[in-house]
C-alpha cells in the first residue's frame, strides 16, 4: 500500500491499545486519516491466544481482531514496518524502508518484549520465546522432532506453555528464580493445586532455582549440571517476563523510567504524542502488562487524541488461564495484601472462590472451575457489588 506523507493520527503497534484507540477515533472523527504501523506479519490479533493454542496450532488469521475488509471499510491504512525514529520536533517518524510520515496526533502502543536472562554458554539466537504469533509457530516447527525442553520462568505464560508442550508430548522442566511465581496472582491454597496438578501431568518444576550456566553439546543440545538436577535438553524456552518497549522515546526527548511516562490522559511529556498498553508506565509507577487494562488505556488515549479531557480510571486488574484441567481466575488478587480486607472463601463440588470485601464491598476476588459465570465475577468487582449480592446472583 502506497502511504500519505501525512496523517492526522498516527499509531505505532498493532496491540489491543492501538486497534482500541483507533476504534474510538473513528467513532466520533469517520474523516480524520489514520495510519497503524505494526512490525508483524499479520493482522493485529489476540496476543493472549498464541502459547495456550500451541499444542494445536493456529491459521495465520485464526486469532485477528478484525477482518482485512474492516480496515478498508474504517479507511485506515495499514504499514507492516519497523519505525526507526521519532522526530518531536518535526512531527514525524522515519521507516525502516526510508519513509518518512507526518502526523499530528501520535500514539505508542509498542507492548513490551520478554526478558531473556544471561546464561553462560547460551546466546541470545539459542532461546526461544512465545511473545508473538510467528515465533509459536517457529516453536511448532522447531520442537517437531525435539522431546526435552526447559522452560525459564514459572509465570502463568510458563505454566500455560508448559501445559501445551506437556500435550504435546515432550518431556517438560520449568525453573524459575523465585520461589513462588504465582504467588501475586492467587492465594497459597491456589498455587499448591496448581504445582500439584502440574507435577502430576508429568512437569519437572524446580522453583527458587538459580540457573547460571548450560554447556552447549556437539549434538547442539544443553546440559545442566547443577546439585539440583542434572539433565539435557533439546530446546529452550524462555517465559521470564517482558520489558516495555521504549527504545523508540529514549533518545526523543520523550520522558522514559521503567516504562514511556505518561498523566491520566495517557499524554506523555510531548503534549501531541500519547502512550498506552504494555509500554506506558503510569503516574503512580505501575507498568499493567494484562490485556484488559491495556484496551482501556487505548480507548482512553484514543478520546485524548480527539480531546484532552478524558481521566484514565484504572480498571481491575483480571486474569484468566485454564492449566492442566483447571480453570482459574484471579482479580485485584493484589489488594489482599495493600488493605486489611475482609475474606470471605468458600468450596463446593470442586469451585473454589475466595472475595477480598471492604465494608462489605467486593473489590477483589480469586476463582477454580466456574469458567461460564467469569463474567459475572468480573462484573462485581468491576462494580464493587455487596457481598451478598455476590452470593446471591452467583450461588454455588
Amino acid at each position: 500500500m502506497k502511504l500519505q506523507q501525512s496523517y492526522t493520527y498516527l499509531i505505532v503497534g498493532a496491540s489491543v491499545a492501538g486497534l482500541s484507540a483507533i476504534k474510538t477515533i473513528r467513532e466520533k472523527n469517520t474523516d480524520a486519516s489514520i495510519l497503524l504501523i505494526s512490525n508483524e506479519d499479520r493482522l493485529p490479533y489476540k496476543r493472549t491466544k498464541i502459547n495456550k493454542s500451541m499444542a494445536a496450532g493456529f491459521t495465520k488469521d485464526e486469532f485477528i481482531l478484525n477482518p482485512a475488509n474492516w480496515y478498508k471499510d474504517q479507511n485506515i491504512d495499514l504499514a507492516y514496518q519497523e519505525v526507526l525514529k521519532i522526530n518531536t520536533d518535526e512531527n514525524e517518524v522515519v521507516l525502516a524502508d526510508g519513509q518518512i510520515i507526518k502526523f499530528q496526533k501520535l500514539l505508542l502502543a509498542s507492548g513490551a518484549s520478554p526478558v531473556y536472562p544471561s546464561i553462560e554458554g547460551v546466546a541470545a539466537s539459542d532461546l526461544l520465546d512465545v511473545h508473538f504469533a510467528k515465533n509459536v509457530e517457529h516453536i511448532r516447527h522447531t520442537l517437531a522432532d525435539k522431546n526435552e525442553v526447559l522452560i525459564i520462568g514459572g509465570s502463568v505464560e510458563g505454566l500455560e506453555t508448559a501445559n501445551q508442550l506437556i500435550k504435546m508430548g515432550k518431556q517438560v522442566v520449568v525453573i524459575d528464580r523465585l520461589k513462588d511465581p504465582l504467588g501475586k496472582l492467587f492465594p497459597d491454597y491456589l498455587t499448591k493445586k496448581i504445582y500439584a496438578a502440574m507435577h502430576q501431568a508429568g512437569v519437572v518444576y524446580l522453583p527458587g532455582f538459580v540457573l547460571n550456566k548450560l554447556v552447549k553439546t556437539d549434538d547442539k543440545r544443553y546440559k545442566m549440571d547443577t546439585p539440583e538436577y542434572k539433565t539435557t535438553f533439546d530446546a529452550l524456552l524462555v517465559c521470564a517476563g517482558v520489558r516495555p518497549n521504549i527504545r523508540l522515546a529514549e533518545h526523543t526527548g520523550i520522558a522514559t523510567d521503567r516504562g514511556i511516562l505518561v498523566n491520566e490522559y495517557m499524554q506523555t511529556s510531548v503534549s501531541n504524542i500519547f502512550a498506552a498498553g504494555d509500554v506506558a508506565q503510569h503516574p503512580d509507577g505501575t507498568v499493567t502488562g494484562l490485556w484488559h487494562p491495556a484496551e482501556y488505556q487505548g480507548y482512553c488515549a484514543g478520546e485524548n487524541m480527539l480531546a484532552v479531557g478524558s481521566a484514565y480510571n484504572p480498571v481491575p486488574l483480571r486474569l484468566k488461564t485454564t492449566l492442566f484441567g483447571n480453570f482459574y481466575f484471579s482479580a485485584n488478587y493484589h489488594l489482599s495484601h495493600s488493605y486489611r480486607l475482609d475474606v470471605s472463601a468458600e468450596e463446593l463440588n470442586g469451585v473454589f472462590r475466595e472475595f477480598y470485601a471492604l465494608d462489605a464491598k467486593v473489590l477483589g476476588m480469586v476463582m477454580m472451575n466456574d469458567k461460564e459465570r467469569v463474567k459475572i465475577y468480573q462484573q462485581a468487582v468491576a462494580e464493587q457489588w455487596p457481598l451478598e449480592k455476590v452470593k446471591e446472583q452467583l450461588p454455588l
